[in-house]
């Protein structure tokens, strides 16, 4: 199922899944009275435009949090190497369900259990990353929505060849600890229109001065900001650095906050899987 949707219609798709999952994933969920445990997992820290999408699509769907839902909220706080601690956190005070958005915090519930049901609101290539057996069959505990980054893609280097008629190389910023599979898509949508293309992986803020000096090196005519939690979060100090430089690079950024074309990944997994 293709649709085209706003941010907070994805997180409404989002919430269906999640509660789709719930419904299935054991008995003990039918109890009555029972009140559900989420378990969120970010990269990033509040404010937060997702948790507030979330939010309100609970409140839509008659959940109140403390009344009739518990949401356990984990932030990595922008440090990719606490997403393993605060996903094993998560397993050991039960939640129901973890709600991973983003690369980092979907591999990090992937690798804490095998059993509770994981919904992932947006992930990127899902299948090639091995994430899921396929988009219809995914198999194991992860469920939720994929964007169409391929096709994305494409059409973000035709966009740049629109505006930038002279431009000749592109780069791309990559969250290089949780990147699956997105600098290949956009090495092959960029050569496909005969621009030359270098990836830049960064890994933490200190990252990003080093990033623009070798888009300067490389004479670079833009740079695509490829989807990442970590690079949203942080999107401040990036554009401060930026300033700093004193380059004129054009910046296009890739995230999940636009409006984009998704599919979504069927059948929500039980939590016996």
């Amino acid at each position: 199922m293709k649709i085209f949707a706003s941010f907070d219609a994805i997180s409404s798709l989002a919430l269906l899944c999640l509660m789709a999952a719930l419904s299935a994933h054991s008995a003990e969920a039918q109890r009555p009275n029972r009140i559900a445990r989420l378990g969120i997992l970010r990269t990033g820290a509040p404010p937060d435009p997702l948790i507030d999408a979330f939010r309100q699509g609970l409140r839509q769907l008659g959940y109140i949090e403390g009344k009739n839902v518990i949401v356990e909220y984990r932030w990595a706080e922008g440090k990719n190497e606490r997403l393993a601690e605060l996903a094993t956190e998560l397993v050991r005070i039960k939640v129901d369900v973890i709600i991973a958005a983003g690369p980092g915090p979907i591999l990090a519930a992937k690798q804490a259990t095998n059993k509770i049901p994981i919904v992932m609101p947006v992930v990127i290539n899902p299948v090639g990353s091995g994430l899921v057996q396929s988009l219809a069959h995914p198999g194991g505990n992860l469920t939720g929505l994929t964007s169409q980054t391929d096709e994305l893609l494409g059409k973000w280097m035709e966009l740049i060849k629109e505006i930038l008629p002279k431009a000749h190389h592109i780069v791309a910023l990559v969250d290089s600890p949780n990147e699956i599979g997105q600098s290949k898509s956009a090495e092959e949508a960029a050569r496909s229109l005969n621009f030359g293309f270098q990836v830049l992986r960064v890994s933490s803020v200190a990252d990003f001065s080093g990033a623009f000096e070798m888009a300067r090196k490389k004479n670079a005519d833009a740079m695509l900001q490829l989807p990442s939690a970590f690079l949203y979060a942080h999107r401040m100090p990036f554009t401060s650095i930026k300033s700093s430089k004193g380059l004129s690079l054009p910046i296009f950024p890739l995230n999940n906050q636009q409006s984009l074309s998704w599919s979504s990944i069927s059948k929500p997994p039980s939590k016996s899987a």
